[in-house]
């Protein structure tokens, strides 16, 4: 009978233990968005090691053609960062990662977004290039700017 009471509390042990560490790994946040088990919800900047990185999560978070409503319930509600619209070019979003990064070079960087006219992700600049080097780029809405420019002065 003690035998069987030692094993009994052993089990026990077991199942407390394996439960425990079930509920620790849970807990644990997932950061990476191939899991099934990430949340869009809890994307903090500071979960990425580098900017390298960060472009490979961004990719995999937002393909061309997100909305934009997605985009900013990510970056902006979720990541804490700031945007705001170009005054020159109605398609570009200018952001700034928030500035708790003690890790990071270049505190608060810089990153845009590029939507086009139903405001669905196009491209986005991580400071360096766009992400996306096939699609609209801030060459090529500068290209569209200058023209508008040249017709206008047509029609003046």
């Amino acid at each position: 009978m003690k035998n069987f009471k030692k094993i009994l509390s052993a089990a026990f042990a077991a199942i407390i233990v394996a439960a425990g560490s079930m509920a620790v790994a849970d807990a644990i946040k997932v950061t990476d968005p191939t899991d099934p088990r990430f949340n869009p919800d809890e994307f903090k900047f500071t979960d990425y090691k580098n900017p390298d990185e960060l472009v490979v999560i961004y990719k995999k978070i937002f393909p061309i053609g997100t909305s934009k409503e997605f985009v900013d319930r990510v970056l902006v509600k979720a990541g804490g960062a700031r945007c705001a619209r170009s005054k020159t070019f109605e398609k570009l979003w200018s952001c700034r990662k928030p500035r708790n990064y003690n890790d990071w070079e270049g505190l608060g960087a810089p990153f845009s977004l590029i939507f086009d006219n139903k405001m669905r992700l196009l491209n986005i600049n991580n400071g360096a290039e766009e992400i996306y080097p096939n699609s609209v780029t801030w060459k090529d809405l500068e290209e569209e700017y200058k023209k508008n420019l040249r017709t206008e002065k047509d029609h003046e």
